[in-house]
């Protein structure tokens, strides 16, 4: 079962947390000289909450000694949490390309075409997607590199600062946004099993990566962007707008490519998740009929609640926070635990 590298582990991650700043939408009067500096604090939060977590996973890996009820607990939230996000990822993409792209995409074909996607990438098992994952992040990074390059002449350092109305009150905001997309941490441990290698390492190349690469993002959307960039939704997009390069006047397709890409690789994890997460409460042992037969359900899910107004906004970032604590509170518990003897090796 242990089938995937911490290097590609990580790729993995960057790519979940690439989809994330993709969908990112300033709140009002948001600095990102000020969203960039609370970038660093949100490092050092993740990296708070994923302490207890790694050890947690090291002290019962390999073994069944955290107990079958704690077991099922565990399985059942991953499993209603990998719904949601599901369901909440999916809404919140096509929304934004129906945003970005008016009258050209329908939001909820979109949604069942990626959907088929994820699906057929996730029946790949865990090594496909990390081998396509491989391929999507040196993609991806050819792109942002031609993307920056493009669009260095629309940049002025002048337009970076940290004023705030209220310093505290913006750090705050902008953490909330960070943490509004939060699937990356149900992810990283959902698919533990999967690593062959060191978790710190794993998570080290993740949180750093995401750091650095969050960072830059900010810094890039504040220099060209200045005060618009609390005007307007999508900031990822916009930033490609504004492409003024010699060989390319806009760049908005490679940000729709690289988007695009990412989120099939977020929903095609999550997927695993959820087979993973039914095959252990229901004893299901057929992959294809659990990963078929889900998304099926969460097709039919989509059609119905595209019927209806969804804020996605407030419900990511309660649904992200609610995920976080939950596995937070969980791992406290595990920590605790007094591991029994003479249990049998899973």
């Amino acid at each position: 079962m242990k089938s995937i590298s911490p290097y590609a582990y990580a790729s993995i991650m960057i790519l979940i947390r690439l989809f994330s700043l993709s969908l990112y939408t300033p709140y009002q009067e948001e600095n990102p000289g000020l969203t960039a500096l609370a970038c660093v604090l949100f490092f050092i939060i993740k990296l708070v909450f994923f302490i207890p977590l790694i050890f947690a996973f090291k002290k019962y890996n390999g073994s069944e000694n955290i107990g079958r009820f704690a077991s099922k607990i565990t399985a059942l939230f991953f499993l209603m949490f990998s719904v949601l996000f599901l369901i909440l990822l999916s809404l919140s993409f096509s929304s934004a390309i129906q945003t970005i792209y008016p009258n050209s995409f329908t939001p909820i074909a979109l949604s069942i075409v990626i959907f088929i996607i994820a699906l057929y990438i996730a029946s790949m098992g865990i090594r496909g997607i990390a081998r396509s994952s491989g391929i999507i992040l040196i993609s991806s990074l050819i792109l942002l590199i031609i993307m920056f390059i493009q669009m260095k002449d629309s940049m002025s350092n002048e337009q970076l600062n940290l004023f705030s109305q209220s310093l505290l009150g913006g750090i705050c905001s902008a953490l909330k946004n960070l943490a509004l997309n939060s699937a990356d941490i149900l992810v990283f441990f959902g698919l533990l099993n999967y690593l062959n290698g060191s978790v710190k390492k794993a998570a080290g190349l993740y949180l750093t990566c995401d750091c650095i690469i969050t960072l830059i993002f900010f810094l890039m959307c504040g220099s060209v962007m200045g005060k618009l960039f609390s005007k307007l939704k999508y900031s990822f997009f916009m930033i490609s707008f504004a492409t003024k390069g010699n060989i390319l006047n806009r760049t908005d397709a490679f940000a729709l490519s690289i988007s695009t890409a990412c989120a099939i690789i977020t929903l095609s994890v999550i997927l695993i998740i959820l087979k993973d997460s039914v095959k252990y409460l229901f004893n299901v042992n057929n992959d294809v009929k659990v990963l078929s037969i889900s998304s099926i359900l969460l097709t039919v899910l989509l059609i119905f609640l595209s019927s209806f107004t969804i804020d996605t906004h407030i419900i990511l970032l309660t649904t992200s926070i609610i995920a976080v604590t939950v596995l937070f509170i969980l791992s406290i518990y595990m920590l605790t635990k007094t591991i029994k003897k003479g249990n049998t090796k899973g």
